[in-house]
């Protein structure tokens, strides 16, 4: 890991449900590693299974390092998401908090001894003091020589980019009413080192990303919480973070930092109800979004970007070497 800065106060927040295995090797992992003082909240959406026990076990073990919230019954994603920020935010001391970690209930973080993950994320966001969110690189927990989710980068399909123009409004008749996804050049094989950099993008992973505060309780058009349009789950982290780039900000990537995913990602691992509700919410999140807004999107992409490597042939120039 090439650079490493402990992030302000964080909060390190997961939901989950009904998935009492998974969320105890998670948490296993998260407390194996170096956590640098962040505390840990998880709100049970509802579980029936073994996971009130689980919970039980690790608050007995963690010295108060870890809290939970209960719910009754299973509000889905965004919704959890932005419950547990506001309980874990404005409990006492929680003003004090300026980063927030979102993270899923089926991940595993580097253990100590691998530097500090967290501290990994800290430092590339603080790179960029404009940008709202950082994430990392993401690999399948059975291969991890795949990568499962990098840097997103926005791009139109092609035989698209011309009717993007032409016609400004979403077509309702179509699948795919506005057509845009992020890049998905990080699925082209494995993972030979290419993606082993830190720099801008549009988006990043929902499975493990770090928010500033104020970008998380900025206006809902310029980021804030995320969308209960987008529930119970799916496209919920995608399209919040397009409001961000909407309200000037953008996420950060970086490679440096590298987490395990049980679970497979994109709408091609879904399959009936968790697929159809997938492609339901890739619908919504399309119609959500002018097309030319995200034309505006990717020009200011592309600027990033431009700015970016501008930057780092410079530092090459000057130094010799690149970070």
């Amino acid at each position: 890991m090439r650079d490493s800065a402990t992030p302000a106060p964080t909060l390190i927040l997961l939901y989950t449900w009904n998935k009492a295995a998974d969320l105890n090797t998670t948490l296993a992992s998260l407390f194996h590693s170096d956590l640098s003082g962040a505390r840990v909240v998880v709100l049970d959406n509802g579980s029936t299974d073994e996971t009130p026990q689980v919970l039980d076990a690790w608050e007995g073990r963690c010295g108060g390092a870890l809290s939970r919230v209960t719910l009754p019954v299973n509000i889905g994603a965004p919704a959890a998401r932005n419950w547990l920020a506001h309980c874990a935010l404005h409990q006492p001391g929680g003003e004090a908090i300026e980063s927030v970690l979102y993270m899923d209930d089926d991940v595993e973080v580097p253990p100590l001894g691998e530097g500090s993950w967290l501290g990994g994320l800290g430092a590339a966001l603080a790179r960029f003091p404009q940008a709202g969110v950082v994430g990392c690189k993401v690999v399948d927990h059975a291969a991890p020589r795949l990568i499962q989710n990098a840097a997103g980068q926005l791009v139109i399909p092609e035989g698209d980019a011309a009717e993007q123009s032409e016609r400004p409004d979403p077509d309702f008749a179509s699948r795919t009413p506005n057509p845009f996804r992020l890049c998905d050049a990080h699925l082209q094989g494995p993972d030979w080192g290419m993606f082993d950099w830190i720099g801008p993008c549009s988006s990043v992973t929902g499975c493990c990303h770090l928010f500033r505060r104020s970008w998380l309780e900025s206006k809902a058009e310029q980021g804030g919480g995320f969308s209960l349009a987008l529930g119970p789950s799916q496209y919920d982290d995608f399209e919040r973070d397009l409001r961000m780039v909407r309200g000037g900000g953008f996420a950060v990537y970086t490679g440096h930092v590298r987490i395990r995913h049980r679970k497979r990602s994109g709408l091609s691992a879904q399959q009936g109800a968790a697929g159809a509700n997938a492609a339901g919410n890739r619908y919504k999140m399309q119609t959500m979004h002018s097309r030319a807004e995200i034309a505006q999107y990717i020009n200011s992409q592309a600027e990033r970007l431009d700015a970016h490597l501008r930057s780092r042939l410079r530092h090459l120039d000057q130094a010799g070497d690149v970070t």
